[in-house]
């Protein structure tokens, strides 16, 4: 009658150990199979070696064996006293597990010839140094790893969070706000990666009456998907009730011409990938004004083809006029410019007093302050002294001698 010993023994949270054969250092039993399970704690793997081993020797170990096993994979497998091509023995060998826990078997068959001693191995459990043994492509940490006994952490640069996963570093970056009328800006380290699990917002406002022109660096990178679109980080861009995008992949968007003078540009990663990101140029451009004509007795400077929203233009009096400063000045158009002065008043008097003023033909060059130039600024079809006032006022050229008699007002 044959009896079969089976053992199943666990060894858990112990640092280190010794493991023997049956018996040892008696000759083991026949019709033997025991397993010894082992378990460190996390951020520890096993280290296991022989101080002395003598099994039965047999082709490719079919009879008396030692196997150790990690994560359903044989470490290895010995038997014998001596190392041949068929049978391998530990000597000083020492066997590693990837992670915490490994697994020794010894099994015996039915007959033994001779009176093997069995063996005595070893184990302890070693730190694992997770930052050092990662590649580039399997980092455990964004950007700073530091390992401890029993484990590591991460952290991140100056001026990055760390994310809530501990592994993950990204960045605030939805408070900008830009109003220049041009302007650029980017990605986070753009052309370096950008950052991990960000969502970025970017708001450019410029003045009403302008309208926004987007164009992108010709360096784009995003991380896509060949079947879906931009599943993962993406670039949309809205400006008044229109959105543009999502934008992912590696070819630029084509300029975006809009017709609002404010965009929001929000941009959104997910927690991997490794890509340059983007970079964005913008201008700004008024409206279109007509082209205005000089009044008599006066130049004007730059002469241009066309003018926009919030150009400048300087009127300069002829010698021997003047015009008039810190005054509202009421004039009648048969042009887009005024062509004729019809006097001056403060600003506590109203427009209809200066009509009656100059009803009586009065007119008193002390009233006017002696100026030949003014700034005039053109704004949605009007014009003004810049700065002078607020409504829709046009400047004033006033002969030394007074005003020549004015057309009928209409």
């Amino acid at each position: 009658m044959l009896l079969v010993l089976l053992l199943s023994l666990a060894v858990d949270g112990q640092m280190f150990g010794t493991l023997k054969s049956p018996d040892f250092p008696d000759p083991y039993p026949r019709d033997t199979v025991l397993r010894w399970n082992l378990s460190v704690p996390d951020g520890f793997r096993i280290k296991l070696y022989f101080s002395h081993f003598h099994l039965e020797p047999s082709y490719l170990c079919e009879y008396d064996y030692v196997k150790v096993e990690a994560e359903e994979e044989v470490l290895a497998l010995f038997c014998g006293g001596e190392e041949t091509d068929t049978e391998a023995v530990p000597d000083q060998k020492i066997i590693t597990s990837s992670r915490n826990s490994m697994s020794l078997l010894f099994s015996s068959d039915f007959s033994n010839e001779e009176r093997y001693s069995g063996f005595m191995a070893h184990y302890s459990a070693v730190d694992v140094d997770e930052c050092s043994e990662r590649t580039d492509e399997d980092l455990l940490c964004d950007h700073l790893c530091h390992n401890y006994i029993g484990g590591y952490y991460c952290s991140c640069r100056h001026g990055y969070l760390l994310h809530f996963d501990n592994h993950t570093c990204r960045v605030e970056c939805s408070d900008g706000v830009f109003r220049e009328r041009s302007g650029e800006f980017s990605s986070v380290d753009f052309p370096s990666p950008y950052p991990k699990s960000s969502a970025c917002s970017y708001r450019i406002e410029v003045d009403p009456g302008f309208k926004l022109l987007l164009q992108f660096d010709p360096r784009f990178e995003v991380e896509d998907h060949p079947d879906i679109s931009c599943p993962y980080d993406h670039l949309k861009i809205t400006t008044g009730s229109k959105e543009f995008g999502p934008f992912c992949g590696n070819q630029p968007p084509a300029e975006i011409q809009t017709d609002s003078n404010v965009a929001t540009v929000f941009f959104h990663s997910d927690n991997s990938g490794e890509n340059l990101g983007w970079r964005i140029t913008y201008t700004s451009t008024g409206s279109k004004c007509r082209a205005p004509e000089a009044p008599p007795n006066a130049l004007l400077t730059p002469v241009q083809s066309e003018y926009s929203f919030k150009d400048h233009i300087v009127v300069t009096c002829s010698p021997g006029f003047t015009l008039m400063k810190w005054w509202i000045v009421g004039v009648r158009r048969w042009s887009p410019w005024p062509t004729w002065c019809l006097g001056a008043m403060t600003t506590a008097q109203s427009l209809d007093q200066v009509l009656s003023m100059f009803a009586e033909r009065t007119s008193s060059s002390s009233t006017a302050a002696a100026v030949s130039t003014a700034v005039v600024l053109l704004e949605n079809g009007r014009t003004h002294n810049q700065g002078l006032v607020h409504l829709p006022v046009y400047q004033s050229l006033q002969h030394v001698a007074g005003p020549p008699a004015s057309p009928p007002l209409r």
